[in-house]
Order: structure tokens, then sequence, then C-alpha cells
């Protein structure tokens, strides 16, 4: 993946939960390494400190009202795998971190696992409503590999932080409005 410029980037690859996950760490390891393999780093430099842990940087975050996280999902990516094959899964993936890091240039972007990503802001110029528009945006890209067109959409759970909760709660919210949007229809954003 090429950037240009001197923007900032921040993408965090999903071992970011081997400390947490020790048991899994061959499946750790195999995600990174796809991540990598798909031209998501696993790290850029945040705050002029080097940080492979996501957490670590949710954590350390100086959230306010205004902060908010994301979880994607990307629908019915089995069937994109099982139909064009895993080479056109891996390239939707890349492709789909390139339009969020386009889009969500004052976010923190990490390939959250599998096909989920998650988005991190606390940017005020940045309204969680950006989501709906990166959602509209992935439908209207044209996802063409080896001459054919793959159609896809993403399902997404948005939470905005809530002092009372901790970084685990914030995820756990977004993850299951993301799993309300999946249960009922798919291709949504759900924030409440």
């Amino acid at each position: 993946m090429e950037f240009e410029g001197n923007k900032t980037i921040n993408i965090y690859s999903v071992n970011v939960y081997t400390s947490i996950h020790r048991s899994m760490g061959a499946y750790i390891s195999a995600v990174a390494y796809t991540s990598a393999k798909e031209g998501m780093p696993v790290c850029f430099r945040v705050k002029k400190k080097p940080s492979g842990n996501l957490m670590d940087v949710l954590s350390e975050s100086n959230h306010t009202e205004d902060s908010w996280i994301a979880l994607l999902d990307i629908d019915d990516f089995k069937k994109i795998n099982d139909t064009y094959g895993h080479n056109a899964g891996d390239y939707v993936l890349k492709n789909l971190a390139r339009i969020l890091t386009g889009e969500m240039e004052k976010c923190t972007v990490a390939r959250w696992g599998g096909e989920e990503f998650l988005v991190h802001c606390n940017d005020k110029t940045v309204d969680e409503k950006v989501v709906e528009n990166l959602r509209k945006e992935v439908c209207k890209v044209p996802f063409v590999f080896e001459g054919q067109e793959i159609a896809v959409s993403i399902t997404a759970g948005v939470s905005k932080f809530d002092n009372n909760r901790t970084i685990d709660k914030w995820i756990q919210d977004a993850d299951n409005k993301l799993y309300c949007g999946k249960k009922n229809g798919k291709n949504v954003v759900v924030f409440r």
C-alpha cells in the first residue's frame, strides 16, 4: 500500500489481543500475518510513541463526549470467499482497508479480526455519522477482481464514549450494535 504526503495514518493489526488471548496465539499470529500481507502494517506511530497494542492506545487516549468507536464487518464475507476465492477475499480486505484509511484519516483504524475493523475517533471535528457516509461509499466502489465485480457492503455498530464504562464495555456496546445490524438485514449503521 502506498502512502502519499505527510499524513499520519494509525493502523493496528489484530495482534493487539496477544496479551489477552494467549491461548489463541497461533490464530492471532496467522491473522497478523494476513494483515501485513494485505498491506496493513502492524503499527504506525501514535503521538510519537510506537505501540502495537490498540487497547493501550484506547486506554491512554483523552476521551471526551465527542469520542466514539465503530466496529465494522464486511457483509457475507464467507460468501465472497466461497464464490470468488480467498485471493478475492484478500483483495476486498485490502481495498476496504484503503477506503477506511482514506475516509477516516483523523481516526485510528484497526483490523479487529477476520473481516472486522475497529475505528476509534477522538477528534471532535469528525462526527460519528461519517461511518454512514463510509457505508454508502463502500457500496458505490467497484470491487473488481480478475475481471469479476464483487458487490461489497458493510454493517457497523457505533458507540459514543461514556465515562461510566470500561474500554471493554465500550467495545462490547459497539459490537452489540453491529450484531443488531447484522440480525436486522445488514448494510446498515446502528447508532442506538
